[in-house]
């Protein structure tokens, strides 16, 4: 852990003045978990005062690297155990592109649902469909730690509803008593018979 002042802010990243006559860049990537970063000056300026992690030390080629982000927890740890293939998520669209749209689905973590899973109406451009802002609800279908990269879809989302709530109302029916289910299917027999009552008169 250092503590120094901002001395540039460039276009990949910062430099900081950790004492010493020693800089160390922060390089873009390792600003933000939460932050797709693309301007540095949005966020830090030059005199600031912040600490930061030790990355990389190379004396010979006199590189100093540093992190901000590192000194958060990173938000994809674990990210199989919270999301697994199947599971019904809602987020909010953060970015649209031609070939879809990305979904924060948890602080730090986005998904991309594939233009050919936004619908099942085959469309042309996701941004007729969907705008950044919007909350939506998807199912996962994949994820990869790795990458850090999580599959959705929306199409499906629906589909997914709607088998899961059978599921469950099934699953309730089968907790149901034995002499109800056979009272409750007499009573739906009684109802589809003749009334022989009425033919014998």
């Amino acid at each position: 852990m250092v503590e120094g002042t901002i001395k540039n802010v460039a276009d990949f990243g910062v430099f900081v003045d950790v004492g010493g006559e020693i800089d160390g860049l922060v390089h873009v990537s390792d600003l933000s978990w939460n932050m797709r970063v693309k301007n540095p000056g949005e966020l830090f300026k030059k005199g600031d005062r912040v600490q930061a992690k030790v990355l990389k030390i190379d004396p010979e080629n006199q590189k100093f690297s540093l992190g901000i982000k590192q000194l958060g927890e990173d938000p994809w740890a674990g990210i199989e155990k919270r999301f697994r293939k199947g599971d019904l998520v809602t987020g909010k669209v953060t970015r649209v592109a031609d070939f879809g749209a990305f979904v924060e689905i948890a602080d730090g973590v986005e998904g991309l649902v594939h233009v050919s899973e936004i619908s099942r109406e085959k469309i042309e451009s996701p941004a007729s469909v969907v705008k950044p802002g919007d909350e939506v609800g998807a199912v996962v279908l994949g994820v990869d730690r790795v990458n850090k990269k999580v599959s959705l879809s929306m199409r499906g989302y629906a589909d997914e509803l709607e088998r899961k709530n059978m599921e469950s109302y099934l699953g309730k029916q089968a907790d149901t008593p034995p002499e109800n289910v056979g009272s409750l299917g007499e009573a739906l027999l009684a109802k589809l018979r003749p009334n022989n009552g009425e033919q014998g008169g």
